[in-house]
């Protein structure tokens, strides 16, 4: 019997116009429910976006303005700079999109569970966007000058010690940030603050032996606008923290067991709220 026919039915008068007007709302609903999301998206696309421009500009910018003005802005500023404006991004952007700005966060938090495959591509792509849109920006004001501060390998560094350094320095990064993170998101002053200490002490470390970069997206950006030697070196940076993630989401598990495990202590993926039918 149609859903119009109802009201023929002795008792059930009305009941047709009842149910034709439930259903319209309940379409409406989900059209709102769509709608939302899609906007939740894109606000998540965009804080990636912004955040890896801004972390890319940051990484970038020093080294060619050192260059442009002859050694007159401090190396100290340069190494501490992406430290400081990290924690900063994800205290501002951890809310809307997890504050990932690196597509081995990403990759890390994928492999641990934690966050939707089919998200996995649009926030790498956002990520390498961001990066390049830094690099162009650069490279306009100007011009393609230091590498437009690509991450290459420090005066006597090969390239095999180079990857060797961003395998270390990546699997340290990361694996603060698996135990600092709720699920696949990085939110909150503690993490914020955590997470750039730990990026300001690698670039410190780091910043005369491979970069460092412990984000390939970083790296890509400048090099593909700028081309030449940085071209050639990218694969160290996509290479190196590729195998340092892994290395650190293996760490994870081995040491709070596996994320799923909601007994365990809140961190590496689990947090204080009942499980989730479905990942971030």
């Amino acid at each position: 019997m149609e859903n119009s026919d109802l009201k023929h039915v002795p008792g059930l008068k009305g009941a047709g116009e009842s149910y034709d007007r439930w259903a319209a709302a309940n379409r409406a609903l989900a059209s709102r429910v769509d709608n939302f999301r899609l906007v939740k998206e894109a606000r998540r696309a965009m804080a990636e976006i912004f955040g890896t421009m801004v972390l890319t500009l940051t990484f970038a910018f020093g080294p060619v303005v050192q260059t442009q003005t002859g050694g007159l802005l401090p190396t100290t500023a340069i190494l501490l700079a992406p430290g400081f404006v990290l924690a900063a991004l994800i205290m501002a952007m951890g809310q809307i999109s997890g504050g990932h700005f690196n597509p081995v966060v990403t990759g890390a938090f994928w492999l641990r569970g934690v966050f939707a495959t089919w998200r996995v591509p649009m926030y790498i792509l956002c990520q390498l966007a961001g990066a390049l849109i830094a690099a162009a920006l650069i490279r306009a004001v100007y011009g393609n000058i230091a590498f437009l501060g690509s991450t290459v390998p420090g005066p006597g560094i090969s390239n095999v010690e180079a990857m060797y350094y961003e395998i270390i320095f990546t699997f340290i990064f990361l694996t603060v940030i698996l135990n600092v993170a709720e699920r696949a998101r990085i939110v909150g002053a503690n993490a914020g603050l955590a997470i750039g200490l730990t990026l300001l002490a690698l670039t410190v470390i780091g910043g005369f032996v491979s970069g460092p970069s412990v984000n390939p997206a970083r790296s890509f950006g400048p090099a593909v606008i700028s081309g030449g030697h940085a071209l050639d070196v990218l694969w160290i940076y996509i290479a190196g923290p590729t195998i340092g993630m892994v290395v650190a989401v293996i760490f994870g598990y081995m040491l709070l067991c596996v994320p799923g495990d909601r007994g365990g202590p809140v961190g590496l993926g689990r947090t204080a709220d009942p499980p989730a039918p479905s990942v971030v």
